[in-house]
Protein backbone atom coordinates (compact mmCIF):
# COMPACT_ATOMS: atom_id res chain seq x y z
CA UNK A 1 0.00 0.00 0.00
CA UNK A 2 1.64 3.26 -1.17
CA UNK A 3 -0.98 5.62 0.27
CA UNK A 4 0.78 5.92 3.63
CA UNK A 5 4.27 5.17 2.41
CA UNK A 6 7.10 7.70 2.64
CA UNK A 7 10.68 7.89 1.43
CA UNK A 8 13.46 8.18 4.02
CA UNK A 9 16.70 9.99 3.19
CA UNK A 10 19.74 10.04 5.45
CA UNK A 11 23.30 11.29 4.98
CA UNK A 12 26.42 11.27 7.14
CA UNK A 13 27.35 14.74 5.87
CA UNK A 14 25.47 17.52 4.11
CA UNK A 15 28.51 19.02 2.38
CA UNK A 16 30.06 18.05 -0.93
CA UNK A 17 33.47 19.29 -2.05
CA UNK A 18 33.98 20.37 -5.64
CA UNK A 19 35.56 17.41 -7.37
CA UNK A 20 34.58 15.16 -4.46
CA UNK A 21 31.70 12.87 -3.58
CA UNK A 22 29.22 12.20 -0.79
CA UNK A 23 26.41 9.67 -0.39
CA UNK A 24 22.73 9.62 0.46
CA UNK A 25 20.95 6.56 1.83
CA UNK A 26 17.44 5.91 0.53
CA UNK A 27 14.79 3.49 1.83
CA UNK A 28 11.02 3.28 2.36
CA UNK A 29 8.98 3.54 5.52
CA UNK A 30 6.79 0.53 4.64
CA UNK A 31 6.42 -2.34 2.20
CA UNK A 32 5.31 -1.63 -1.38
CA UNK A 33 3.04 -3.95 -3.32
CA UNK A 34 4.77 -5.31 -5.21
CA UNK A 35 7.42 -2.65 -6.04
CA UNK A 36 8.03 1.09 -6.23
CA UNK A 37 10.40 3.22 -8.32
CA UNK A 38 11.92 6.25 -6.59
CA UNK A 39 13.21 9.14 -8.70
CA UNK A 40 16.12 11.25 -7.43
CA UNK A 41 16.68 14.86 -8.47
CA UNK A 42 19.13 17.69 -7.84
CA UNK A 43 17.91 21.28 -7.75
CA UNK A 44 21.19 22.31 -9.40
CA UNK A 45 22.88 19.49 -11.29
CA UNK A 46 25.58 21.92 -12.43
CA UNK A 47 26.74 22.07 -8.80
CA UNK A 48 25.86 18.62 -7.42
CA UNK A 49 24.90 15.66 -9.59
CA UNK A 50 23.24 12.48 -8.34
CA UNK A 51 23.63 8.89 -9.52
CA UNK A 52 21.68 6.71 -9.99
CA UNK A 53 18.61 8.82 -10.67
CA UNK A 54 16.13 5.95 -10.19
CA UNK A 55 15.93 3.26 -7.53
CA UNK A 56 13.56 0.29 -7.36
CA UNK A 57 12.28 -1.09 -4.05
CA UNK A 58 10.23 -4.28 -3.62
CA UNK A 59 8.77 -6.55 -0.96
CA UNK A 60 11.34 -9.34 -1.37
CA UNK A 61 13.19 -9.31 1.92
CA UNK A 62 15.94 -10.03 2.45
CA UNK A 63 17.05 -8.89 -0.98
CA UNK A 64 19.02 -6.23 -2.83
CA UNK A 65 15.87 -4.14 -3.41
CA UNK A 66 14.17 -4.78 -0.07
CA UNK A 67 12.14 -1.71 0.90
CA UNK A 68 13.74 -1.47 4.37
CA UNK A 69 17.34 -1.76 3.13
CA UNK A 70 19.22 1.42 2.28
CA UNK A 71 20.19 1.95 -1.33
CA UNK A 72 23.03 4.38 -1.92
CA UNK A 73 22.98 7.42 -4.20
CA UNK A 74 26.33 9.06 -4.94
CA UNK A 75 26.52 12.85 -5.06
CA UNK A 76 29.34 14.49 -6.99
CA UNK A 77 30.50 18.07 -6.52
CA UNK A 78 30.85 19.50 -10.01
CA UNK A 79 33.89 21.64 -10.76
CA UNK A 80 32.64 25.06 -11.86
CA UNK A 81 34.04 28.46 -12.76
CA UNK A 82 32.52 30.46 -9.92
CA UNK A 83 34.25 30.94 -6.58
CA UNK A 84 31.33 30.73 -4.18
CA UNK A 85 29.52 27.92 -2.40
CA UNK A 86 26.04 26.85 -3.48
CA UNK A 87 23.10 25.33 -1.61
CA UNK A 88 21.55 22.39 -3.47
CA UNK A 89 18.45 20.35 -2.63
CA UNK A 90 18.51 16.62 -3.30
CA UNK A 91 14.97 15.23 -3.49
CA UNK A 92 13.36 11.82 -3.82
CA UNK A 93 9.85 11.21 -5.12
CA UNK A 94 7.53 8.40 -6.19
CA UNK A 95 3.86 8.11 -7.20
CA UNK A 96 1.34 8.21 -4.32
CA UNK A 97 4.22 8.41 -1.84
CA UNK A 98 5.39 11.12 0.53
CA UNK A 99 8.69 12.38 -0.85
CA UNK A 100 11.77 13.57 1.01
CA UNK A 101 14.61 16.03 0.51
CA UNK A 102 17.95 17.06 2.02
CA UNK A 103 19.88 20.28 1.56
CA UNK A 104 23.57 20.09 0.71
CA UNK A 105 26.26 22.77 0.55
CA UNK A 106 29.14 22.72 -1.91
CA UNK A 107 32.63 23.41 -0.59
CA UNK A 108 34.66 25.48 -3.04
CA UNK A 109 38.23 24.62 -3.95
CA UNK A 110 39.02 27.70 -6.05
CA UNK A 111 38.05 30.67 -3.87
CA UNK A 112 40.82 33.28 -4.08
CA UNK A 113 42.42 35.64 -1.58
CA UNK A 114 42.55 39.37 -2.35
CA UNK A 115 45.12 41.60 -0.64
CA UNK A 116 44.62 45.36 -0.34
CA UNK A 117 45.50 48.29 1.85
CA UNK A 118 48.95 49.71 2.52
CA UNK A 119 51.69 49.49 -0.10
CA UNK A 120 54.41 51.03 2.06
CA UNK A 121 55.46 51.26 5.70
CA UNK A 122 58.12 53.33 7.44
CA UNK A 123 60.90 51.57 9.35
CA UNK A 124 59.83 51.46 12.98
CA UNK A 125 56.24 52.26 11.99
CA UNK A 126 53.10 50.29 11.30
CA UNK A 127 50.57 50.12 8.48
CA UNK A 128 47.65 47.84 7.69
CA UNK A 129 46.70 45.56 4.84
CA UNK A 130 43.29 44.00 4.24
CA UNK A 131 42.51 40.40 3.36
CA UNK A 132 39.26 39.33 1.66
CA UNK A 133 37.92 36.34 -0.27
CA UNK A 134 36.35 36.36 -3.71
CA UNK A 135 33.48 34.11 -2.62
CA UNK A 136 31.94 31.95 0.07
CA UNK A 137 34.19 28.87 0.41
CA UNK A 138 31.40 26.85 2.05
CA UNK A 139 33.60 25.89 5.01
CA UNK A 140 36.08 27.52 7.38
CA UNK A 141 39.32 28.54 5.68
CA UNK A 142 42.49 29.48 7.56
CA UNK A 143 44.79 31.85 5.69
CA UNK A 144 48.49 31.93 6.57
CA UNK A 145 50.32 35.16 5.80
CA UNK A 146 54.09 35.20 5.35
CA UNK A 147 56.66 37.93 4.76
CA UNK A 148 59.47 37.22 2.30
CA UNK A 149 61.86 39.20 4.56
CA UNK A 150 61.06 39.24 8.27
CA UNK A 151 64.18 41.31 8.91
CA UNK A 152 62.44 44.13 7.04
CA UNK A 153 58.71 43.56 7.62
CA UNK A 154 56.68 41.43 10.02
CA UNK A 155 52.98 40.59 9.99
CA UNK A 156 50.45 40.25 12.81
CA UNK A 157 48.42 38.14 13.14
CA UNK A 158 50.17 35.57 10.95
CA UNK A 159 46.93 33.59 10.44
CA UNK A 160 43.29 34.58 10.01
CA UNK A 161 40.16 32.49 9.55
CA UNK A 162 37.21 33.07 7.26
CA UNK A 163 33.91 31.24 7.74
CA UNK A 164 30.75 30.95 5.63
CA UNK A 165 29.35 33.72 7.88
CA UNK A 166 32.18 36.29 7.61
CA UNK A 167 33.86 35.49 4.28
CA UNK A 168 32.74 38.82 2.76
CA UNK A 169 34.05 40.95 5.65
CA UNK A 170 37.61 42.27 5.12
CA UNK A 171 40.05 41.35 7.88
CA UNK A 172 42.95 43.60 8.87
CA UNK A 173 46.57 42.55 9.30
CA UNK A 174 49.20 44.85 10.81
CA UNK A 175 52.50 45.26 8.98
CA UNK A 176 55.47 46.56 10.95
CA UNK A 177 58.58 48.00 9.34
CA UNK A 178 61.67 46.69 11.11
CA UNK A 179 64.40 49.24 11.90
CA UNK A 180 67.77 48.30 10.45
CA UNK A 181 71.19 49.91 9.91
CA UNK A 182 71.20 50.07 6.13
CA UNK A 183 70.10 53.12 4.15
CA UNK A 184 67.93 51.46 1.52
CA UNK A 185 64.29 50.57 1.41
CA UNK A 186 63.21 46.98 0.79
CA UNK A 187 60.41 45.54 -1.32
CA UNK A 188 58.81 42.72 0.63
CA UNK A 189 56.44 40.12 -0.84
CA UNK A 190 53.47 39.08 1.29
CA UNK A 191 51.98 35.67 0.51
CA UNK A 192 48.50 34.59 1.62
CA UNK A 193 47.80 30.86 1.29
CA UNK A 194 45.56 28.16 2.72
CA UNK A 195 44.05 24.75 2.00
CA UNK A 196 41.34 24.94 -0.64
CA UNK A 197 42.24 28.56 -1.41
CA UNK A 198 43.99 30.08 -4.43
CA UNK A 199 47.18 31.76 -3.17
CA UNK A 200 47.64 35.52 -3.53
CA UNK A 201 50.70 37.73 -3.25
CA UNK A 202 51.26 41.45 -2.79
CA UNK A 203 54.19 43.77 -2.13
CA UNK A 204 54.86 46.37 0.55
CA UNK A 205 57.81 48.74 0.35
CA UNK A 206 59.70 49.81 3.46
CA UNK A 207 60.65 53.48 3.72
CA UNK A 208 64.13 53.70 5.25
CA UNK A 209 64.48 56.31 8.02
CA UNK A 210 68.27 56.11 7.98
CA UNK A 211 68.24 57.97 4.65
CA UNK A 212 66.48 60.91 6.28
CA UNK A 213 68.91 60.82 9.21
CA UNK A 214 71.88 60.78 6.85
CA UNK A 215 70.55 63.73 4.85
CA UNK A 216 69.97 65.66 8.08
CA UNK A 217 73.49 64.97 9.21
CA UNK A 218 74.93 66.15 5.88
CA UNK A 219 72.90 69.37 6.03
CA UNK A 220 74.01 70.00 9.60
CA UNK A 221 77.63 69.47 8.61
CA UNK A 222 77.35 71.84 5.67
CA UNK A 223 75.80 74.53 7.84
CA UNK A 224 78.60 74.11 10.38
CA UNK A 225 81.18 74.64 7.64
Amino acid sequence: DTSSMSIILTAASTTVSEGGTATVNVKLSSEPSPSLTVTMASSNAASISASPLTLTFDNVCPGAQCWSTNQVVTLTGVEDANQSSESVTISASAPATTGASLNFTTIENDTSVVLGGAVSVTEGGVAFITVTLTGDPGADRTITLTSSDTSALILFPPTITFTPSNWNNPQTVQVTGVSDVNTIGETVTITAAGAGITTATGTVNTVDTNVFDLVGQLLSTREAL
